[in-house]
């Protein structure tokens, strides 16, 4: 568990790098990402990465 929470950070941290760097097209998917999600809905997601990580790429881990 704890490595697939570390992969997600990792992608977010990435992601947000890119972001600052200027890249347009991350930019505005970010920003359309951030429609008020709720902390339930980000809790629904990161349970849906981590299953998915789990299931479909346990042998990276």
């Amino acid at each position: 568990m704890k490595k697939s929470l570390l992969l997600a950070y990792s992608l977010v941290l990435i992601t947000a790098a890119n972001a600052q760097e200027g890249h347009v097209g991350l930019q505005s998917a970010t920003s359309i990402a951030q429609d008020k999600l709720t902390a339930a809905d980000w809790q629904s997601d990161l349970r849906f990465l981590q299953q998915t990580v789990h299931k479909e790429y346990s042998f990276l881990f």
